[in-house]
């Protein structure tokens, strides 16, 4: 009878799996001075399609407003009040948070 009392105690005890270290997503204000911002080709991140249009390569964040990968956007259109017509051509500074580049200005 103990022995039965012990086998059925083993078989309800609960064994804690090992604690995954969870990846840091979000910038603390400590890192913000120590992070450095991505230097990339507007080509990189927007495609120039024939008839002038701009089509998003990744999801993009400008300002407040995100632009999911495969958006398009006419020529001369713009968002967040930045235009692309402005930023074509020249190496734009980013971020990356979870897949989605951050817009953060023109490197000159």
């Amino acid at each position: 009878m103990l022995i039965l009392v012990l086998l059925s105690g083993s078989v309800f005890c609960q064994v804690k799996p090992a604690k995954k270290t969870k990846k840091r997503d979000t910038i603390k204000a400590a890192d913000v001075a120590e992070r450095k911002l991505l230097t990339v080709k507007f080509s990189t991140i927007f495609k120039e399609e024939p008839n002038g249009d701009y089509t998003a390569l990744y999801p993009v964040k400008i300002n407040f407003y995100t632009i999911d990968k495969g958006g398009s956007f006419p020529v001369g259109g713009s968002i967040g009040g930045v235009t692309f017509e402005s930023i074509k051509g020249h190496n734009l500074l980013i971020d990356t948070v979870k897949g989605v580049v951050i817009y953060k200005g023109v490197y000159h």
